[in-house]
């Protein structure tokens, strides 16, 4: 539906009608457009760097494609909730409600969040139950979770927008049911329910990569988002009639959605901006030491260490089983390199790493060969 635009008076008027006002439109939301594009700006800048440098191991562990998808639904939320959080005037092609707010905003909320949810399952099915989680298994949640939404959205779109979300031509607002509301709450504390339980379950698993911290503030800023959009969404007042509520919202979602991705990626691209070298011994070396065969029980041989790379890869390879010959466990590496304490780890001498690179040659070398990522 395309609107003819009245004047902020005339839509003041309309809304006191329904026993409530309109705050027009004005700089605040213009803050908010620029900041945001601001935010996902950098956040793709780091992203393209962590492609440029997939090779760098640390940084290959994070699973590029899925941050990579986690910032494209980031950003499609964010253009959602400049139409469906009434931060333009909804006139023209913003007066379309149930695009902006079924198909954009919802859909990819929800998307954004089974990103994590998945990232919180691979740890729970690599480090408690033992299972590889690699190559088109992986694709099986994201597909299952857009099927649900395609669903919900559809459904949407062809009940009476009376029930869902209604355009009012007077006010100029988008106006959403109440039952609608309360069902796009439910399902997304479901899935964040569901996150916090798998946190539950891998909370004791000293992860190498910090993966259970990074998921637990990741939770700690998604908590934060669900309760003010609960608190605001049921309101009596439309969200995009008060400007404390749209501000607040689309704030607090875009700082969200860039936080996750920066959280997962800041610190490896950190360390392979200023300590490359010294860092790669040292997550190679805690690789072997802590992640496979004190903390988890698993072999420190080269096809364990092919196995765990290959978490939520895109690679359809499959680790052979390890033969006798091929086998380096941990006792394999030299002493001086058992004895070195972590208390500095860039202190870490190259001298001492050099032994178990000359070692291993082979195996760190087939590591590097294969675009295999962990989480």
């Amino acid at each position: 539906m395309l609107a003819i635009r009245v004047s902020d008076e005339d839509r003041i008027e309309a809304a006191a009608k329904h026993g409530y006002g309109i705050d027009p439109v004005g700089g605040l939301e213009t803050a908010a457009i620029i900041v945001g594009s601001v935010f996902f700006g950098l956040t793709a800048i780091l992203v393209i760097y962590s492609w440029f440098n997939h090779m760098y191991q640390p940084i290959r562990a994070k699973n590029l494609p899925q941050n990579t998808l986690m910032l494209l639904c980031g950003i499609m939320w964010f253009v959602g909730d400049i139409g469906s959080n009434g931060l333009v005037k909804t006139v023209g092609v913003w007066a379309h409600c149930r695009l902006w707010n079924l198909w954009i905003r919802f859909f990819f909320t929800f998307m954004f969040s089974c990103c994590v949810f998945v990232r919180v399952c691979a740890l729970f099915r690599l480090f408690i139950c033992q299972k590889q989680c690699s190559g088109l298994k992986i694709l099986l949640p994201y597909t299952v979770a857009a099927l649900c939404m395609v669903i919900f959205c559809l459904v949407g779109q062809l009940v009476s927008p009376e029930k869902t979300v209604k355009y009012d031509p007077e006010m100029q607002l988008c106006l959403h049911a109440r039952a609608f509301h309360i069902s796009s709450l439910v399902l997304r504390w479901i899935i964040w329910v569901f996150v916090v339980v798998f946190m539950w379950l891998v909370r004791n698993i000293q992860a190498s990569f910090n993966e259970v911290r990074e998921s637990l503030l990741i939770v700690i800023i998604a908590l934060i988002f669900l309760v003010q959009n609960t608190v605001f969404e049921t309101m009596d007042r439309p969200v995009a009639s008060s400007k404390l509520a749209r501000n607040a919202i689309t704030w607090t979602d875009f700082i969200c959605a860039n936080l996750t991705v920066w959280v997962i990626l800041t610190y490896p691209v950190y360390q392979s901006i200023f300590h490359r070298k010294s860092y790669l011994r040292h997550w190679r070396s805690k690789l072997m030491d802590e992640g496979f065969k004190r903390e988890y029980g698993i072999a420190g041989n080269f096809h364990s260490i092919e196995a765990t790379m290959c978490i939520l890869g895109t690679s359809t390879h499959k680790p052979k089983p390890a033969k006798s010959k091929e086998t380096w466990d941990f006792q394999d590496i030299p002493e001086e390199i058992q004895e070195v304490e972590s208390n500095d780890i860039y202190t870490l001498e190259a001298g001492l790493a050099d032994p178990l690179e000359r070692k291993n040659q082979g195996t760190f070398g087939s590591l590097e060969s294969n675009s295999h990522t962990l989480l």
